[in-house]
């Protein structure tokens, strides 16, 4: 089901509640779909994300991966 489809893309805490309430707290999920709305919203602004979010405050960061907890089922 698509329920994010027609929404407004700059209304990202709003969408990411909307998909909490369908999937649960899941954070792959809202982080994918975070990283996708406050990538649009930057490509529609014309500014990249960094700037979107205020500019650049550290020129390097430290990265980090998980792996998730639950069966390809579970997560479905």
């Amino acid at each position: 089901r698509r329920i994010l489809v027609g929404q407004d893309a700059t209304r990202i805490n709003a969408l990411l509640d909307r998909i909490t309430s369908r999937v649960g707290d899941i954070p792959y999920t809202q982080s994918g779909l975070c990283e996708a709305l406050y990538d649009l919203n930057g490509k529609l602004a014309g500014i990249p994300v960094h700037r979107l979010l205020g500019g650049v405050y550290h020129p390097r960061l430290a990265a980090s991966w998980s792996i998730a907890f639950k069966s390809e089922q579970e997560m479905a």
